[in-house]
Formats: C-alpha cells, sequence, structure tokens
C-alpha cells in the first residue's frame, strides 16, 4: 500500500480550508445557497487536517519511539475542551486543529500553497463583484466613500491584499528587489485609495520599509537593543487595552478614543455587557454591525481589538496560554536571527490592537509557526551511541597559536564524547611552543588528540594532513585558534553514529577576539533534524566551512586534495560536492568562529599580502568548475557558480584596498578582462555594484570606491 503523503495532505486540507474560511469573510455568506457551500467547505478541510493529526499520532505509536506528554501543553487542550464548551466557538476548532496538524509540514510549502490560494479567491471575488454576483458594500466616512468590492467590509479587503504582500515578502526576503517593494506598495496604495482603511495600508507601508531596511541597512540590531521589549509586545497591547479601557470615564480620554476609532468607549460597553471569565461567553456574533440583513437577531460586542475579544470570548486562562505561545514565536524568531520573520509577528501583534483576526490562521498563517510549542505528545531521543570506532575526525590546524591552542583542544577532550573523537593537530612549522603544548595533550588524552609535525607548508596542507591521517566515520576541520560548543557534542556524535548522509550541516557561532563573547550565530532556514537530497536545496543555501561535516570516505575515496597555501576554505566546500548527494541539518551550533583578529587571513592586510595566493586558488576553483560541469546537476552548478563569483569579488575587493594610481587601475582592469573569458563565472560576477560601476564610469570612480572599501573596513 503507497504511504500517504503527510505534507500534501495538510496543504490540501489548508488550501480547502482557507477557500471556505475566505469565501465567509466575503457576501457570499448572505446567499443561502452559498452559505451551505461554505460550511461543507470549511468542514472538509478541517475533517482531513484532523485526519493528518490521527496519521501522526498513529506514527507516533508505530515507530516503538519512547514519548512522553507534555502535561503543560495537554492542559491547554484541556483548557480549550473547556472554552469550546462555553462558547462553541468554530475559530477556536480551528485555530487548534491547524496548529497541530501542521507538525512536520514545511513553512515555505505553506506560505506558496496561502499565497496561491488567497490570490485565487481574491481574484474570484474581485470577479463576482464586478458581475454584480455578490454586493460592494460602500461604507461612509465623512466624505469619503469606502468599498469593500465584496468582502463583507472595507477592513476585511485590505486584511486580505496585506496578508498577500507579507507572505509575498517573507518568501522573497533572500533575494528582495526594488521590484517587489513596489509592486506590494502599489497594491497597498490601490487598496487603500478604494478602502480609506488606515490602519491596514499604515501596517503594510511599515512591513515594506523594514524588510527592505533589514535587507540594505544594519537596523536589525535595534532588535538585540530593545529585545525584552520586543518579545513582550503581545502581553504589553492586553495590558495597556485594559488600562486605557479602565480609566477611559475618570480620565476623560475622549481625544485619544477619536483617533482609536471608537475602540475605548465600545471596549467599556463590551466588559460591562459580557464580563470577564475564566473560561468566556459565547458571544453569538463578533464583528462590525453592517446591514441589518447580516446582523439581525445577533448581539453586536463592539470590540475590534484581538486582545479584548480573546479576553472575553475565550477567557483568561486561554488568553494566558495564547500570550505565552506568542512569547515563545517571538524569543523563536530572535534566536534564530530571523529578522524578517521577527518584523512580520510584532507588526501583526501591533496591528491585532486595532482588528480581531489574532486567532486566525486563515488571516494569519504564522501562527502555524507555533506547532512545536503546543504539540502535546514529545518524542524522546532514544538513539544511543552503538559505534566502538572514532565518530569524527577533527583537523585542527595549528600554526604560532601558543596563546590559544589550549582553549581549542580543550572544547574536545572535555565533552563526555571524547572518546569518540579523533582531534588530528598539524603543526605548520609554528616557532614558538604551540608543539610542545599539543604533546601534553597526546600525553594525557593519546586516544583522541593527534599531532602531525611539518614544515610551514601553509594552512591548506594541515585539512590534507588532516584528511590523510583520519579514521572516523565522518570529518570536519577547525582552525587552532577556534574551537567548539563542547556541550553540543553529544547531540552531534549521537546523531552522526546514527545516520548515513554524506555531509552534516549545522549552525556556527561568531566569537568576538576583542570582547571574548559569542555576538552572533549563522541559522539556516531548513527544517530541523530533516535529511535532504543536496540537489533540492543547494541553490537556496549559502554554505561556510564552519557549519559542514562531511563523510570520511567521501573524502578519502574521491582523493579530495586541498592546495597548501591560503583561502582553501572554499576548496574544502565545493571540491567534494560532485559526490555529495545526501545532508542532513542540525539545529546546533558546534563551531565557534574568532573574528576581529589583526592577523586573521581574511583582514586587508593578510589578503593583500597574500593575494597571489587568492589569485591561485581563484584559478583553481574556476579549473574545478570547467571539469566538473557535466557532472554537476543544475542546481549544483548554481551553487558552486555563486561560490566562486563570491570568491572573484573577493579579489576585486583586495585589488581595490591598494593605492589607487594608474597602474593599480590597469591591474584591476586586466583582472576583469581575464575573469570574462570564463562565460558562466562572469555572468554572475558582472551583476555585482562594484563592477557594474568601475564598467559604467569606464573606472573613473576606481579611487571612491577604494575610500568607501576602507572606509566601511574601519566601522
Amino acid at each position: 500500500m503507497k504511504k500517504i503523503n503527510k505534507e500534501k495532505l495538510f496543504l490540501i486540507a489548508f488550501d480547502i480550508f482557507l477557500v471556505g474560511i475566505l469565501l465567509n469573510s466575503t457576501k457570499y455568506n448572505i446567499i443561502v445557497p452559498a452559505i451551505k457551500a461554505i460550511h461543507v467547505i470549511q468542514i472538509v478541510g478541517t475533517l482531513i487536517a484532523m485526519f493528518k493529526i490521527l496519521l501522526d499520532v498513529i506514527e507516533i505509536f508505530k515507530s516503538k519511539k519512547k514519548f512522553r506528554f507534555n502535561y503543560l501543553y495537554l492542559l491547554f487542550f484541556i483548557i480549550s475542551l473547556i472554552v469550546f464548551y462555553v462558547t462553541r466557538s468554530k475559530s477556536l476548532v480551528y485555530f487548534v486543529v491547524f496548529v497541530l496538524a501542521a507538525k512536520n509540514v514545511d513553512f515555505n510549502k505553506i506560505l506558496k500553497s496561502t499565497l496561491r490560494t488567497l490570490c485565487v479567491v481574491f481574484v474570484f471575488v474581485l470577479g463576482s463583484c464586478f458581475f454584480g454576483i455578490i454586493k460592494d458594500l460602500t461604507v461612509a466616512r465623512g466624505a469619503l466613500v469606502r468599498h469593500s468590492y465584496g468582502w463583507n467590509s472595507p477592513n476585511c479587503l485590505i486584511l486580505n491584499v496585506f496578508e498577500m504582500c507579507t507572505i509575498y515578502l517573507y518568501l522573497k526576503r533572500k533575494n528582495l528587489k526594488i521590484t517587489h517593494v513596489l509592486l506590494t506598495s502599489v497594491a497597498l496604495l490601490v487598496t487603500y485609495y478604494f478602502t480609506n482603511s488606515r490602519i491596514g495600508f499604515l501596517a503594510g507601508i511599515l512591513l515594506i520599509m523594514m524588510f527592505f531596511l533589514i535587507k540594505h541597512t544594519k537596523i536589525s540590531k535595534l532588535y538585540e537593543i530593545f529585545k525584552p521589549l520586543i518579545i513582550l509586545i503581545p502581553s504589553l497591547m492586553i495590558v495597556g487595552m485594559f488600562a486605557l479601557t479602565f480609566i477611559y470615564d475618570k480620565y476623560e480620554l475622549y481625544e485619544l478614543d477619536k483617533v482609536l476609532t471608537g475602540r475605548l468607549f465600545f471596549s467599556r460597553n463590551a466588559i460591562e455587557e459580557y464580563g470577564i471569565k475564566p473560561f468566556g461567553s459565547n458571544i453569538t456574533f463578533i464583528g462590525q454591525q453592517l446591514e441589518e440583513e447580516y446582523t439581525e437577531g445577533r448581539t453586536y460586542n463592539y470590540v475590534d481589538n484581538s486582545y479584548l475579544k480573546t479576553v472575553l470570548h475565550y477567557g483568561v486562562f486561554f488568553t494566558i496560554y495564547l500570550l505565552i505561545f506568542l512569547w515563545l514565536l517571538n524569543r523563536h524568531a530572535y534566536k534564530k536571527k530571523d529578522y524578517y520573520l521577527l518584523t512580520i509577528l510584532l507588526i501583526t501583534e501591533l496591528y491585532c490592537f486595532f482588528d480581531s483576526w489574532l486567532l486566525g490562521v486563515e488571516f494569519n498563517p504564522f501562527l502555524l509557526l507555533l506547532t512545536p510549542y503546543v504539540y502535546p505528545i514529545v518524542l524522546l531521543d532514544n538513539k544511543t551511541i552503538k559505534s566502538k570506532e572514532k565518530i569524527l575526525s577533527i583537523s585542527v590546524a595549528s600554526y604560532n597559536l601558543g596563546d590559544m591552542i589550549r582553549q581549542c583542544l580543550d572544547s574536545f577532550v572535555n565533552s563526555e564524547v571524547s572518546e569518540y573523537l579523533e582531534v588530528i593537530v598539524t603543526d605548520d612549522g609554528s616557532s614558538d611552543n604551540t608543539p610542545e603544548i599539543v604533546k601534553e595533550y597526546t600525553k594525557k588524552y593519546p586516544d583522541i588528540v593527534k599531532l602531525v609535525v611539518q614544515k610551514n607548508q601553509g594552512p591548506g596542507s594541515t585539512v590534507n594532513s588532516g584528511i590523510k591521517h583520519a579514521t572516523g566515520k565522518y570529518f570536519r576541520m577547525v582552525d587552532g585558534d577556534d574551537r567548539v560548543v563542547t556541550s553540543n557534542l553529544k547531540e552531534l556524535i549521537t546523531y552522526l553514529d546514527n545516520t548515513n548522509v554524506d555531509m552534516i550541516i549545522n549552525d556556527f557561532d561568531y566569537l568576538d577576539h576583542k570582547k571574548e563573547k559569542i555576538i552572533g550565530t549563522v541559522n539556516l532556514d531548513l527544517k530541523e533534524y530533516e535529511e535532504y537530497k543536496f540537489e533540492d536545496i543547494c541553490s537556496d543555501i549559502y554554505l561556510e566551512m564552519h557549519n559542514i561535516i562531511y563523510k570520511t570516505s567521501i573524502l578519502k575515496n574521491n582523493k579530495i586534495k586541498l592546495d597548501n597555501g591560503y583561502y582553501t576554505d572554499v576548496e574544502y566546500l565545493l571540491f567534494p560536492l560532485p559526490y555529495v548527494k545526501t545532508c542532513a541539518y542540525l539545529p546546533i551550533s558546534i563551531y565557534v568562529y574568532r573574528i576581529n583578529q589583526s592577523n586573521q587571513s581574511v583582514s586587508f592586510k593578510s589578503m593583500q599580502k597574500h593575494i597571489d595566493q587568492h589569485d591561485l586558488v581563484l584559478n583553481h576553483l574556476i579549473d574545478f568548475y570547467k571539469e566538473n560541469k557535466k557532472k554537476l546537476t543544475d542546481n549544483k552548478k548554481y551553487h558552486v557558480l555563486r561560490r566562486i563569483t563570491n570568491f572573484a569579488d573577493n579579489q576585486l575587493v583586495t585589488l581595490l584596498t591598494f593605492d589607487i594610481d594608474d597602474k593599480q587601475i590597469e591591474k584591476i582592469k586586466k583582472y576583469n578582462n581575464q575573469l570574462s573569458k570564463h562565460t558562466d563565472i562572469f555572468e554572475l560576477y558582472s551583476k555585482a555594484k562594484k563592477y557594474k560601476l568601475l564598467k559604467l564610469s569606464n573606472y573613473k570612480l576606481t579611487k571612491l570606491l577604494h575610500k568607501l572599501i576602507i572606509k566601511k573596513a574601519s566601522k
């Protein structure tokens, strides 16, 4: 029997549900035959999602893996059941079901599918209104006429546009261009012109501005400064709303209430009418009072604020849990350094102060990221280390590091899984006491640390030495002035022993050498602990030597050998790729990369000193591409070309750091002309701004570029 693709099942369920729930927010919900069809569509989508949840649970039990119940989250579902019994709220059911059903579904696929469905429904509703099938509800605001074009309200229309723009920009975030910014800006401006919905328009424009600034400036540093405030925004929103509501009459906040379009007045009335209860109230109608035919026999509760609505409708206990989940979601985005996601979450949480759709996964699909935090069943990691052999060989490059090599080696030998490590230190002709220090470790840890002493040949030669002497199942390189995160080695080694993929990708940390402090972490936008075909993801990721581990047999069997000198990291990244078929992503930091050292090979002085070596490696990379071009798939080819192009761009930057005179300009021209002979590489290289400025100005802007590069480096 063919196995059900649960990911596709969820996407189908969510698409069907979206169609139903979105049509329910249009004037189709007052056409009697359509009402029944809309409800059936929503129920079908929800039932399919429930079936997916059932399959997930069955798989957990059939896998015979150890698991436990997360009683904190189990209590959340008990509270949700009580709230549903009291309120009979379908929205609550939809929220809980789809957040649970999203387990192990690629979030980017959810967003792409959601965007397609939103666009289709949007066009369908506009077309229906244009042909007179449903009405264009108009609302007067002074002399202005606000159009809805088939939706229940003007705000509902702009909310749909806001959601489409948000998803579109997030999907384009890695390659955000001015055309994407203009397209979404025009969409919001046109919608605002017809709806005069100020909050939705301002939220959308703010989002676009922030995305642009994150891409092109260092505004993301503000998130670091205001971290506590940022993470607690949902709590601040609800406290602020209640505080303003309770002091509304006492301090006569009537002018402020005009700005908030009556929200304080209506909120006070709602609290008086329904009261605040532990498990909520059965409020029969939540929304804007628009037409008699639509609101007849229903109660209007005045609430147009998601936070107050949640407290009144679902009660205190559910609201507390929701605030915790939103806090976790904000913290997740912050820890992953996904400032685009964090921006969306924050602007959405602010927007919800003025609208009532916080719990609507149909209007806020980013809520589906809550899945890991609300799932009541937690799988226990019952993987064990079974191997009696070395699992990971580490090649440590060492040259005159007597003051730092201990820190590096201690990060390995102090691990509880050090017996599975093979640390191969290749001393590249040190003139200080580095070899003597390493010998101390070889004597104390003879089964872990090995020392290879050679005449000075260059950093690349130490990697070649490491590959030659490696006996572990997997291999990685570490510079002797860097280190690893000792506490994460057990998880890494356990995983390596239980997998057989060709490459492991993990996170890594940046350590400021001067402050001796971790200042950042590099994460990848991949599913955690997921195994992939490298071909499927390589065009979307950018790797460094700090976050990859290769299977040792790939390096040995294919006789991978780097140049002996400097700048061979990219050779290490690319030379094995024709033989890498599978990979896996571990969302843990292993490598700690030390930066801001004056003697680093990537400093300008060092780059200038070793420019010939850099040029030699560049030529070898070009030769590698030409030799393997036919072996590489299109995605791998793009991955390789992008990395070589970046390397070539660094060579141009180095040439621009020298004092600029006619002789140096000729060198730069000669370099660009030589590179132009390599068509595939030059096609990407020529798109860089530096090259374009040089070419368009006929190299007259060379001195200006030199000053800008030097100025940037001095910061």
